[in-house]
């Protein structure tokens, strides 16, 4: 019998985001949250396992955890990120200033805005499934 999870990722999107750019974002996310939790040595926690075929060929590295991608209004993917990352959850977060030109033009409009006047394209998060489920309560199923 397979173990209980405890734990699950949450992604949360604009829900006016195109499908491309919905993707961009996941992908941006996703590869900086397993980088957030690598560097506190927590990696376990994402529970890696390669899937083996009746063949014996290897697919590597697909995690246990449910991955889950939720939509919201552009205020909802923000208090998500903010309850998150208050709650000491690894958190990444995308932004309006993330997209197009250079990573040096998206990295100097991110250093020109103030806080309250960046939008979350996305945010993820990874921690404990109850916790996370009060803080997706506004949030729908991306469909």
């Amino acid at each position: 019998m397979a173990d209980e999870l405890t734990h699950r990722v949450i992604v949360a999107l604009d829900k006016t985001l195109e499908p491309g750019r919905a993707m961009n974002a996941i992908a941006h996310m996703m590869a900086g949250l397993s980088a957030l939790i690598a560097e506190k040595g927590e990696v376990k926690n994402l529970r890696f396992q390669d899937y083996t075929d009746k063949n014996g060929q290897i697919y590597p590295s697909i995690s246990d955890l449910p991955m889950i991608i939720m939509k919201g209004k552009k205020g909802e993917v923000r208090k998500f990120a903010q309850n998150a990352k208050g709650a000491g959850m690894p958190t990444v977060c995308f932004l309006d200033t993330m997209i197009e030109g250079t990573y040096v033009d998206q990295h100097k409009r991110t250093n020109e805005r103030p806080t309250e006047e960046i939008n979350y394209f996305g945010a993820c998060a990874f921690g404990e499934n109850l916790q996370l489920r009060e803080y997706t309560k506004r949030l729908s199923l991306w469909q």
